[in-house]
């Protein structure tokens, strides 16, 4: 499979799947830690870069909570020696972990890491909600876009994705939306580094 057939399979079969498991969502609510992140963002280089600030300022909010990242073969390496997470989920849709059983292997490996707080960098690809309920995290945040706004019935905090605004952020806004699940006063947006 390449990636503009991975693109049709999203708009086409995305929507439905979407639709489907946002009715099913409780049902893939476990048993978690709250304190375990589990952070997606699968597609753009350039806006993973742009999310490891805000990942610095997830850090500094909860120093003690662990971090997972789920990333790509392409985003993988500026994850390599960072701080900020403590372990790196490599997902190859294209390749080893092609197809439904590479899905399945997926969801098998994060379902055991009991995340309790599910966030989602991605705002166009449809296929990333589902990490959040393959985790069994109750607290899903994620972003949504006019063009993908059916994501947003897979996050317990929906966070709109404006094209007029950064991507940085936007993914700030994304981080004071964890912060207010947990209650927490989030740190000052001119603290990233």
């Amino acid at each position: 499979m390449n990636r503009s057939t991975l693109k049709k399979l999203d708009r086409v079969v995305g929507p439905l799947a979407l639709k489907a498991m946002s009715l099913l969502a409780s049902f893939f609510e476990g048993r978690h830690d709250q304190h375990t992140f589990l952070v997606g963002k699968l597609v753009g280089l350039g806006d993973t870069l742009l999310m490891l600030p805000v990942l610095n300022l997830i850090r500094r909010t909860w120093p003690d909570a662990k971090i997972i990242a789920v990333v790509t073969p392409i985003t993988q390496p500026l994850f390599i020696g960072r701080t900020e997470v403590d372990e790196i989920i490599c997902y190859d849709v294209l390749g080893n972990d092609k197809g439904l059983s590479g899905l399945l292997r997926l969801a098998r490996r994060i379902r055991r890491l009991r995340a309790g707080t599910y966030v989602d960098f991605e705002h166009y690809f449809l296929g990333t909600p589902f990490l959040g309920l393959f985790a069994g995290a109750v607290n899903r945040v994620g972003l949504y876009h006019l063009t993908t706004s059916n994501r947003k019935s897979l996050f317990s905090i929906p966070v709109y994705y404006d094209d007029q605004i950064h991507v940085i952020e936007t993914y700030y806004k994304l981080y004071c939306s964890v912060c207010k699940s947990f209650g927490v006063i989030p740190l000052s947006n001119e603290t990233m580094n």
